[in-house]
């Protein structure tokens, strides 16, 4: 059904029941449930002032439209910050994606 969200898991980056949590009980839409899965993926390895421009750059996206995404995301999922590496651990935690 979404194409991106298996190819995240065909590759590992995301499991089934993290698109089921993320779409189904956070209410993300597919696309920001993929901008999560690379927010919080080690495979983005830039500065934290680049992040945004990785992202958007892999899916073919505005910086501006990944920034609306990630605050969208945060709201839905009612997270405080913005750090990479606690976000990955709340999706490691809630299995959302692999450990």
């Amino acid at each position: 059904k979404h194409s991106a969200l298996q190819l995240l898991i065909e590759r590992g980056q995301l499991t089934a029941q993290g698109v089921t949590k993320l779409l189904d009980t956070y209410r993300l839409t597919p696309r920001e449930a993929e901008v999560f899965v690379w927010y919080v993926s080690p495979d983005i390895r830039v500065g934290s002032q680049r992040v945004n421009q990785a992202i958007a750059d892999r899916l073919f996206l505005s910086e501006l439209t990944v920034r609306a995404h990630i605050s969208a995301i945060l709201k839905k999922l009612d997270l405080p910050g913005r750090d990479r590496l606690q976000l990955r651990s709340w999706a490691m935690r809630e299995g959302v994606i692999p450990e």
